[in-house]
């Protein structure tokens, strides 16, 4: 999984420092900071989800769901008590 797009701290410092800027000033810093960003590999966007149907006994928990794949995660599941 990637990790999370402001996870980079020479990002944040730079999103920092331009924050105090004041318009058109912030905005162009703003600029320049997506563009250095998008000059190497793209981010990992989802382009569509598709509806997966997952069936499961009431008894089933524990489901967590992949962000991206929308597959639930089978080492996750547990078997509820009662």
């Amino acid at each position: 999984m990637p990790p999370p797009a402001l996870s980079d701290p020479s990002v944040t410092a730079k999103l920092e420092a331009a924050n105090p800027l004041l318009p058109p000033k912030r905005y162009l810093a703003y600029v320049r900071i997506e563009r250095s960003l998008l000059k190497g590999e793209m981010p990992l966007v989802p382009f569509e989800t598709p509806v997966l149907p997952e069936f499961f006994s009431k008894r089933m928990g524990c489901k967590v769901f992949h962000p991206i794949t929308q597959l639930v995660d089978i080492g996750a599941l547990c078997v509820k008590s009662g």
